[in-house]
């Protein structure tokens, strides 16, 4: 048994109310781990610290030894499965904001205490649904060799990134005025870990949903997002500060998504930001982490109209929510800036308590957005238009959508041609014009140039990619090239078949070769 299953159904336990039969399951599920080796033991205990805090308080589980009499009668039978029990703790931090360490003077927060102290402050960093893979599986701590490895790697990547500018990315960075070295360096550690993560996620995810593929559509996002975050900093004329938060919420706004998590991969995002901004050395101020966390969270709200009548109203729908209620709520997603749905203090939309309910039957506590007068709100506004900027107004991005859309994707992504999935305006299909209109409603007006021109060089690049699918799909031998009944080319110019197992193996090669030919375009 590997740790991924051993944690499954660690999950799967945390969902039951807690009880002494979950109390032994729990040390069956250990037993099982000591017999996978003592690096699957250890693992799983460091995962069970954070899930079950109510269960061994934020420390580690005692040792345990594997016993030659077996698991307790039963045990198994609750290990998997059961109903959805009470909210998860956020990854042990109460416990860990117990922890002491001498050597840090006491006038200055350890990092448990600075990340307790922002989950005090930030309660809508919760949620019933579970990442992927756990957090802290995904962000292993390194030591000293591997950071500097890591980075070193990273260094050598950006540095072979081209930039519209005629530089590479990483000049780029280094040469953006007023960022401190120390901020240069924060930003660039934890740009490497989130790498690695989403290295670590499409490996044990393999080809399944939200694998490989999709970790390396993520990781190419977030590298171009962080050359995108500095043109927008540079049109809204951020500080120093209000840059390096924009820049490292960027960077962690994504770090956990898959289409499992969709709905909610901005609170994992933050909780990731978290985890990995507080265990940096020395600590980062509690305001940046929270400015950090804050961003992240709101950078949700793009493109509001996808968000709310695709994304959100389909989840709805799917848990049975009555129609009326899944209309109310996503009329207030669909307006996220608009005052009349937020509360009082505009940090959040305003929600019934029936919409509560039943966003919670979807793992959504709030939709965080950004409000004038907060610390934060223009580093937020910056991520949201980096982030629209790089989906919707460039090649790369409309190379990532249209990895997203066509096979193995969710159905409301599973269009009939690539070209519906880009530039359809069709209501049934979600495509990427369709969010660049959407999306222009949450950019700032600084970033607006920067949105349409991106959007008109976009297209020129599409016209040249559909000519050089039509010479690829040509240039290979006809027994390859499944047909449609008409004679054409499906999910090319013709209908792609879902049931016809031929057609979406073909279509997936055709889909790799527009990203590949879409990303290219993206330097020209």
């Amino acid at each position: 048994m590997n740790l991924g299953e051993l944690q499954a159904r660690a999950s799967a336990l945390r969902q039951r109310p807690l009880t002494a039969d979950t109390r032994t399951a729990l040390e069956t599920l250990r037993n099982d781990a000591v017999v996978a080796g003592p690096v699957v033991a250890a693992a799983l205990d460091r995962h069970l610290q954070t899930l079950f805090v109510d269960v061994y308080g934020g420390r580690a589980p005692p040792r345990l030894s594997l016993t030659n009499a077996g698991p307790p009668r039963g045990a198994h039978a609750l290990s998997h499965g059961g109903a959805r029990g009470a909210a998860l703790q956020f990854f042990g931090l109460q416990g860990a904001a117990t922890m002491t360490q001498p050597s840090v003077p006491t006038t200055q927060p350890t990092p448990s205490s600075l990340a307790s102290q922002v989950v005090a402050r930030v309660p809508a960093m919760s949620t019933t649904t579970l990442p992927s893979v756990p957090i802290d599986v995904q962000f292993p701590a390194l030591s000293s060799s591997e950071r500097k490895s890591a980075r070193a790697a990273l260094d050598a990547e950006l540095s072979s990134v081209r930039t519209r500018g005629g530089s590479d990315l990483l000049a780029k960075f280094q040469q953006f005025p007023g960022l401190s070295s120390a901020q240069k360096a924060r930003v660039l550690d934890v740009l490497a870990e989130v790498k690695a993560g989403y290295a670590r996620v499409g490996a044990a995810l393999g080809d399944k949903p939200g694998g490989v593929a999709y970790q390396d559509v993520n990781w190419k996002h977030t590298r171009l997002e962080l050359d995108r975050v500095l043109d927008v900093a540079t049109a809204m004329k951020l500080s120093p500060a209000e840059a390096e938060t924009a820049l490292l919420a960027s960077i962690v706004s994504d770090a956990t998504k898959t289409p499992a998590n969709f709905l909610v991969h901005n609170v994992h995002g933050a909780q990731a930001a978290l985890h990995l901004l507080s265990r940096l050395s020395p600590p980062p101020s509690t305001e940046l982490l929270e400015d950090v966390v804050q961003a992240t969270l709101e950078h949700q709200i793009g493109p509001p109209g996808f968000m709310a009548n695709v994304a959100l109203r389909n989840a709805l729908k799917a848990a049975g929510v009555d129609g009326a209620v899944i209309a109310s709520i996503t009329a207030k997603v669909a307006a996220p800036l608009d005052a009349k749905h937020q509360t009082a203090d505009r940090t959040q939309l305003a929600f019934s308590d029936k919409e509560r309910a039943a966003l919670a039957k979807v793992g959504v506590t709030a939709w965080t957005v950004p409000h004038e007068g907060s610390r934060h709100h223009r580093a937020s506004r910056a991520v949201v238009d980096a982030d629209s900027l790089v989906n919707y107004a460039c090649p790369d991005g409309w190379a990532k959508l249209a990895a997203l859309h066509g096979p193995d994707q969710p159905v409301f992504l599973q269009e009939p041609r690539l070209v519906d999935g880009l530039m359809s305006e069709r209501p049934e299909h979600a495509s990427a014009l369709k969010s660049y209109r959407d999306a222009f409603a949450v950019v700032s007006d600084d970033s607006r140039a920067l949105y349409s021109g991106g959007l008109a060089r976009t297209k020129q690049a599409l016209e040249r990619v559909q000519k050089d699918l039509e010479r690829w799909v040509a240039g290979q031998p006809a027994r390859n090239v499944p047909r449609t009944k008409d004679g054409r080319v499906p999910y090319l110019d013709g209908d792609l078949d879902y049931g016809n197992a031929v057609q979406v193996a073909f279509a997936r090669r055709l889909r790799d070769e527009a990203v590949r030919l879409l990303r290219q375009q993206e330097s020209l």
